[in-house]
């Protein structure tokens, strides 16, 4: 991976607010994204697919807020780890 991939990953984060979540799945997530919860985590699960992860999404910010609007996602450092970006 690039650094021009890490860009990417932290434009995606630093405008997700202005563009909402939906939006911003469409616009920086692939059809076919898979996201798979730490199996620390209570009832953790593999969502696969735009509309699962997106779902999923929404379901932690309703649980953690009661509604998408008030969320606020600071990125401090995002890097090239080889095929993935941290």
């Amino acid at each position: 991976m690039s650094q021009e991939d890490v860009e990417l990953v932290r434009r995606a984060f630093e405008g997700a607010g202005a563009r909402g979540l939906e939006e911003t799945a469409e616009t920086y997530w692939h059809p076919e994204v898979e996201y798979v919860e730490d199996p620390r985590w209570p009832g953790a699960s593999t969502y696969k697919g735009r509309g699962a992860v997106l779902r999923c999404f929404r379901a932690y910010l309703e649980e953690a807020l009661g509604r998408e609007e008030d969320l606020t996602v600071t990125v401090e450092r995002v890097f090239d780890a080889g095929e993935r970006q941290v």
